[in-house]
């Protein structure tokens, strides 16, 4: 009994010796990479975001008993840390032209991000407790060169009956501007 308590101990210090070997390795590639990769390098930035508009967003020709509705667009790069417009209403076309900054802290700059939107729809038929129903979702990719302006018609895609159904488009403007360390402390602290 007290050979395989024993044989049990030195076969868990062999495994978190082993652990720790993999952990020292995995933490010299990062070291090695960060040397070898001219392009790994954290980096501050704002991301300005400007949601013009969207359209044709559940169609007149599906929904000829639609007069008008309220949308908003709900958008992160983050998960934890999501923004949204105001409401817009109308039909068929939905205006909110509002301007968005989101700091962006230590992004390693060889890795690419996306910006997630979703076009929800406010009220009407029933939904979740909020009342918000999405009718169109899209992931975009981030500037990777800071100070150009992009403006993009970002194609929408939502889920009917299980499948996933393109419908709708939304016009956004990305710029990304690149932020100065000190400035980045005093703003965000």
């Amino acid at each position: 009994m007290f050979a395989l308590n024993l044989n049990k101990k030195v076969e868990k210090e062999k495994k978190e010796i082993e652990h720790k070997n993999k952990m020292a390795q995995l933490d010299s590639i990062q070291k090695i990479r960060r040397i070898q990769d001219p392009n790994f390098v954290k980096t501050n930035y704002i991301l300005q975001i400007h949601i013009h508009y969207a359209e044709e967003i559940e169609p007149s020709s599906v929904y000829s008993e639609v007069h008008w509705r309220n949308y908003r667009v709900v958008f992160w790069v983050n998960p934890s840390d999501q923004y949204e417009t105001g409401a817009s209403r109308g039909y068929p076309k939905f205006i909110w032209e509002q301007l968005f900054n989101i700091p962006l802290i230590n992004v390693v700059t060889s890795e690419p991000k996306f910006l997630s939107l979703e076009v929800m729809r406010i009220g009407g038929n029933p939904g979740p407790s909020r009342g918000y129903i999405v009718v169109g979702r899209a992931k975009v990719a981030l500037p990777k060169v800071p100070g150009i302006k992009e403006c993009q018609r970002v194609g929408l895609v939502r889920f009917v009956d299980g499948q996933t159904v393109g419908e709708g488009h939304i016009i956004i403007s990305l710029t990304l501007i690149q932020v100065n360390f000190h400035w980045r402390d005093s703003l965000f602290h």
